[in-house]
């Protein structure tokens, strides 16, 4: 039992003893462990100070980039603002003489003005002279020569109104044809293809080389005489037996063509023969045209016509005629209207408002209805006229033309339709021959009864005859 409690407080005090041994131990450890966290601490806070060092010098460096920057791009701007006022100074410094110049220029001007007037007194004295040195040498009046001097000045204005007239018709002409060449090269422009369909010269062959001399004839009056007359250019260079013909025109670069061929194989060059041979190719050249649109239209199959639309068109072409005293406009338009709310078809109402070119012709009807029209118009003793009616009519044209000052000839044409009047070269000159034109159409107009229009066309031709003996 002793043996027991002996036993018993041993191992109470050897746990005790190892208890007290490890909790120093862990006391140790935990003292060791602190030492540890104290230094790993100490480190980060001196990591963290070097860190923010480094920051802040960076910091300080952006700082001094920064104001590096903004002063440069202040001293760019100073130097922007100084080069705009160097030039706002040269501008002020450039309208200053130009202002000067102005001035320089208006006194100078000033100056040509009282000059003008001064001689403007000067001619109006002259001129008083003038009139009182036509009274002494005339024996004429004041009123006589001031009569005299009103038709001087009054076939001059008419001269200049005329040539004011015909400067305004060619200035519309070529506005129009300005225009019109104008969409041409837009409809050109947008539907051109890329490879040129076809060539702008052609080939002529000739025997020898003397023929190129006399195609170019003396100091090269042959070969002008060719490109005026056909319009193309002709190249005589040094391609053996051959001349090159150039033109953008086909037709006429055919023509010239031909006119060259024939020129060559006759033999007979010359201005003159030019002329003719050149004519005769226009000729062949027109009826080729015609005989090849005939066959690839007839191949194409496009000639065919509806000849019940025809025979409507031909029969109401005319309808608009018998209400035109009760509406105002063209008898064509007013048929045509008449006959599309009768519910006439399209096409024949297409024919009987186009059939004197108010409208476009929408098909090949319409072109027959036109065509014939015209022909019917122009037989003699048509439109219910008598024969003896139609040459009176004829006749009274003929004699309102022949009643002006300077005409020569005149005569009625295609049925009445078109006056051609002949003037004589010496008593009308060019810009006289427009006031003649409506002259004589306003004296038909109010004294001749006629259907439809009547054309006036007025001819000057000047010819210089010369005999050699």
């Amino acid at each position: 039992m002793d043996w027991a409690v002996v036993a018993l407080v041993s191992g109470m005090v050897v746990a005790a003893l190892a208890f007290g041994v490890g909790y120093r131990a862990k006391q140790i450890r935990y003292a060791d462990q602190l030492k540890l966290a104290e230094e790993e601490a100490a480190r980060v806070v001196l990591e963290a100070q070097n860190k923010s060092q480094g920051i802040m010098l960076e910091g300080k460096d952006e700082v001094l980039k920064l104001r590096e920057q903004q002063e440069t791009e202040q001293k760019r701007r100073r130097n922007e603002l100084q080069e705009q006022e160097r030039r706002l100074q040269q501008r002020r410094e450039g309208l200053e003489s130009r202002s000067e110049a102005v001035d320089n220029r208006k006194r100078s001007l000033d100056a040509r003005e009282k000059e003008i007037e001064r001689k403007h007194q000067e001619l109006a004295e002259i001129k008083i002279s003038q009139l009182k040195e036509l009274e002494r040498v005339a024996a004429m009046s004041r009123e006589e020569a001031r009569a005299t001097f009103l038709k001087i000045v009054e076939a001059e204005s008419r001269q200049d109104a005329a040539r004011l007239m015909r400067e305004i018709e060619a200035k519309a002409q070529e506005d129009g044809d300005r225009r019109a060449r104008e969409i041409i090269a837009t409809v050109i422009q947008r539907i051109a293809s890329e490879q040129v369909a076809e060539s702008t010269v052609s080939m002529v062959p000739i025997p020898n080389e003397e023929m190129k001399g006399r195609i170019i004839g003396r100091s090269g009056r042959n070969i002008r005489s060719i490109e005026l007359a056909t319009g193309a250019d002709l190249v005589v260079d040094d391609t053996p037996d051959a001349i090159i013909v150039s033109c953008f025109d086909p037709v006429r670069r055919e023509v010239a063509r031909l006119a060259v061929l024939k020129l060559v194989a006759d033999g007979r060059i010359h201005p003159a023969r030019v002329e003719k041979v050149v004519e005769q190719a226009q000729k062949e050249v027109d009826q080729i045209i015609l005989t090849e649109g005939e066959r690839a239209a007839y191949e194409a199959g496009v000639l065919g016509a509806d000849s019940l639309i025809c025979r409507a068109g031909a029969l109401l072409h005319d309808i608009g005629k018998a209400v035109t005293h009760e509406v105002d406009g063209s008898h064509a338009l007013i048929g045509a209207d008449i006959a599309r709310r009768c519910g006439v078809p399209p096409k024949v109402v297409n024919c009987i408002a186009a059939h004197h070119g108010e409208e476009e012709m929408g098909s090949v009807e319409a072109v027959i209805v036109e065509a014939a029209d015209a022909i019917s118009g122009a037989r003699p003793g048509a439109r219910r006229e008598t024969l003896e009616i139609y040459v009176k009519r004829l006749q009274a044209l003929e004699e309102i033309a022949n009643s002006f000052e300077g005409v020569a000839q005149a005569f009625a044409v295609q049925a009445g339709r078109e006056v051609r009047i002949l003037v004589k070269p010496e008593a009308i000159d060019d810009l006289a021959t427009q006031r003649l034109s409506k002259a004589i159409a306003r004296k038909i107009e109010e004294g001749v009864q006629f259907p439809g229009q009547i054309k006036v066309t007025v001819i000057r031709e000047t010819r210089a005859i010369e005999y050699a003996q």
